[in-house]
């Protein structure tokens, strides 16, 4: 594990969608330059229409949770309005641990909220 590190950087793109019968979020940060890093990788909701899930199967509100949490840290009340939004990001070199407002002390870590959401340890 590499060191983790807090950035400024602007949303410089927001996208939901739908692949291979999951909804998945894919958030772009860039960092002032040529590095960029994206939030994604979170399957958020299964389609129900999807063959890979039991019709009575109802898992916790992930794509909720995500939308409402970054939304709020980056002081936007429409998704379409994330791109050009400036937060800071707790950052690794291959991966995002959390979200921040730019000045404000609130911060949005996905793995761990997802955690408790299903009751289960994020991985280390």
């Amino acid at each position: 594990m590499g060191e983790i590190v807090e950035r400024n950087a602007v949303i410089e793109s927001a996208d939901l969608v739908f692949e291979r019968d999951a909804l998945t979020p894919s958030i772009s940060f860039d960092y002032g330059g040529v590095e960029q890093q994206c939030l994604g990788a979170f399957v958020l909701m299964v389609s129900p229409d999807s063959p890979h899930r039991d019709s009575t199967e109802r898992g916790p509100n992930y794509a909720g949770l995500l939308i409402d949490r970054i939304m709020r840290v980056a002081g936007v009340e429409r998704w379409q309005d994330l791109p050009g939004r400036p937060v800071r990001v707790l950052q690794e070199h291959s991966e995002i641990h959390a979200i921040g407002h730019i000045i404000k002390d609130t911060w949005f870590y996905p793995k761990a909220q997802f955690a408790r959401l299903s009751n289960t340890e994020p991985e280390q």
